[in-house]
């Protein structure tokens, strides 16, 4: 049997670590060889770490999404209400308008009237009041002819 310790083949040179001369050459490659591997492992995680936040990304955009089409319908269902509201304000406000106006109207109608019958009222008082006046006169007057004409 062949000692362990000393090499036997080429082949056996290249797997063989007896030698001393060759432990910085095997560090290195034992040292490159971490260093791919790290690299690697490190790609891995930044391709995986990318695409999870692709996947939040899309998950960000599509709440972000859904919450903008809630808002815009729960905005136009206030507009909507909004306007409801605004037009039966206006429609009260016209119609206790139109009633004050017409309110308003009969009783400035009625004042008119009642002011125009009592005008009236008075007027013929009035005038009978000068015809009543007018006969006295004439009454008086013509006394006054017939007694100077001797009767």
């Amino acid at each position: 049997m062949p000692d362990d310790k000393k090499m036997n083949s080429n082949a056996d040179k290249k797997y063989s670590f007896a030698n001393v001369e060759e432990s910085p050459s095997f560090a290195m490659g034992l040292l490159y060889q971490f260093a791919a591997h790290s690299s690697g492992l490190a790609l891995e995680n930044a391709t995986i770490n990318a695409n999870v936040l692709n996947s939040v990304t899309t998950a960000n955009g599509a709440a972000l999404s859904a919450l903008k089409n809630a808002e815009a319908a729960v905005l136009s269902s206030q507009k909507t209400t909004i306007g409801e509201s605004y037009n039966a304000q206006t429609a009260a406000i016209t119609q206790a308008l139109n009633s004050q106006t017409h309110t308003a109207v009969t009783g400035l109608n009625a004042v008119t009237n009642a002011g125009a019958t009592a005008l009236a009222a008075q007027t013929s008082q009035e005038i009978a009041g000068i015809t009543a006046d007018a006969i006295a006169a004439t009454a008086v007057a013509m006394d006054s002819i017939v007694k100077k004409m001797g009767g």
